[in-house]
């Protein structure tokens, strides 16, 4: 509602939504990728979402397709207003919907669910905050990942904001290809 009014200049850590165009400014670049899935340069930073589980479990399930999940009947959780993938979706889990992650990561901890897709880093923060670190792991195969972005608000008053973004998705840029974004990124996130 704040991008909507302009009463923000950027909204951090959305993915790209034609929904969104009316408020939101984003890049041929990310356009393009909704429809080809073809990567880009432009982004904030990658999302890649797993499967956590119990920790006991861990080395036991083992992850080829959705399919195979649940034909061996595992019970997959998922988060109320996460966006997942078509092929999970398609796959036709019975709903087990937490209404936030923390909750989702109780209902694995009490057994009422053996599977929580979520994105990795999210997931491990999560873990940690509520102190489930040593219950919980992550299956090693990712689901799918998806580019995060930060487009700037249409309203935003700031004159330069399509220069800044582009000028910011550049710098993130070059900080990936120099190395010093994976640094930051395993100093604070992982």
């Amino acid at each position: 509602m704040m991008a909507k009014n302009g009463e923000l200049d950027m909204v951090i850590s959305v993915s790209y939504s034609s929904k969104r165009e009316d408020y939101l400014l984003y890049t041929d670049a990310q356009r393009e990728f909704a429809k080809s899935g073809k990567m880009h340069d432009e982004y904030l930073w990658i999302s890649e979402y797993v499967f956590f589980c119990r920790k006991v479990f861990a080395e036991k399930i083992k992850f080829e397709s959705y399919g195979q999940l649940k034909a061996d009947g595992y019970k997959v959780g998922t988060i109320r207003e996460y966006t997942y993938n078509p092929e999970f979706i398609d796959a036709g889990f019975p709903p087990i919907v937490a209404s936030d992650i923390s909750t989702g990561f109780r209902m694995l901890k009490e057994g009422k669910i053996d599977l929580l897709p979520c994105d990795r880093a999210v997931g491990l923060a999560t873990a940690k905050l509520m102190g489930l670190k040593d219950d919980v792991a992550f299956l090693p195969k990712v689901m799918f990942s998806k580019p995060y972005l930060m487009p700037f608000c249409k309203k935003s008053p700031r004159p330069d904001k399509e220069e800044l973004m582009r000028n910011i998705y550049a710098a993130l840029a070059e900080l990936r290809k120099s190395g010093e974004y994976d640094k930051l990124r395993r100093r604070h996130v992982e």
